[in-house]
């Protein structure tokens, strides 16, 4: 059989049928396995990945994680699959270095691209940005140890931001980048010097770019709310849905309405559902109606008396 024909398997059983069955994308990853040569890698990868996030078999994706770094040494991926499963295990530590080694090998081709010129590594961009994720996981093990954080250098982040690393042709894609970079960037400045540190590092970020106002209050609210400032984080996911309107994807619809009653703003919850049930694609509308559906319901008043179970008008 063909490799490429392998390879469509390995994407398929990894991408398509682990949603429809996971078991029986073990089991044909488990076949690829056995074919040996380079597709053996890249089904172990898959394999382990999905051994971890659908099973919860740490010892297996373990031994996947390590047999594909046997045959790849410097492949990132497979060295954070291998930091999450020891974390998961108990195994700090070893998490922990297995971090500081997967984010060595993210920033290398950044690093190499930032010293000079030259071609630019496909997929740079993820790189950077899923070696800032590793350094908040990182934070997330205090205990792990005394050996050296998993985390890019500000150096490096400020020759991202500055230096426009997430330009793109496509104005969506590039949009998508930066925002997930500021909300990471300020995630990570809260995390180690606290809230206002975060946000600035967020407003940095947007003005560098320029970030677009809904991107930019939508990264000020998960900087909030990993900060403990609910009603903060509350209002910043609102402004961020409603003005992104009607192309607010429906997960942050729904999100910044759940901020909103959690700090007590249900009529402004529902406000926000509305305008967006009636912004809505067709295929939207069932979303935001049934989340309206789940809100809160106001009692009835009668003569002064509370009346339970009265319906939302």
């Amino acid at each position: 059989m063909p490799v490429d024909d392998d390879l469509a398997r390995v994407r398929r059983a990894a991408f398509e049928l682990v949603r429809e069955d996971p078991s029986a994308a073990v089991k044909e990853l488990r076949r690829l396995v056995r074919r040996g040569g380079d597709i053996e890698i890249l089904a172990r990868g898959a394999l382990g990945e999905i051994l971890l996030e659908q099973f919860g078999d740490l010892d297996g994706a373990l031994h996947e994680f390590e047999a594909v770094l046997r045959g790849a040494p410097d492949l990132a991926a497979a060295e954070i699959g291998r930091s999450r499963a020891l974390s998961r295990s108990g195994r700090t530590a070893e998490a922990a270095d297995a971090r500081t080694r997967a984010v060595a090998l993210l920033l290398a081709p950044v690093e190499k691209m930032r010293a000079g010129p030259g071609e630019v590594p496909e997929g740079i961009e993820e790189n950077l940005l899923t070696s800032i994720e590793l350094a908040l996981e990182d934070l997330d093990e205090p205990d792990a140890g005394p050996s050296a954080r998993a985390r890019p250098p500000d150096a490096l982040l400020d020759w991202a931001q500055n230096d426009r690393l997430f330009d793109s042709e496509d104005s969506d894609e590039a949009s998508d980048d930066w925002r997930r970079f500021a909300a990471l960037r300020g995630l990570l400045a809260a995390r180690e010097r606290g809230l206002d540190a975060g946000l600035a590092a967020v407003a940095s970020v947007a003005e560098a770019v320029p970030l677009a106002a809904s991107c930019a209050a939508h990264a000020r609210s998960l900087v909030r709310e990993a900060a403990g400032d609910a009603p903060g984080a509350a209002e910043d996911a609102r402004i961020s849905a409603e003005s992104a309107l009607p192309e607010t994807n429906e997960e942050e619809v729904v999100r910044a309405s759940g901020l909103l009653v959690a700090a007590e703003r249900t009529d402004d919850a529902e406000a926000l559902l509305r305008k967006a049930l009636e912004a809505a694609r067709p295929d939207a509308r069932r979303v935001f109606s049934e989340a309206l559906e789940r809100l809160p319901r106001k009692p009835l008043v009668r003569l002064g008396v509370p009346q339970q179970g009265g319906e939302r008008p």
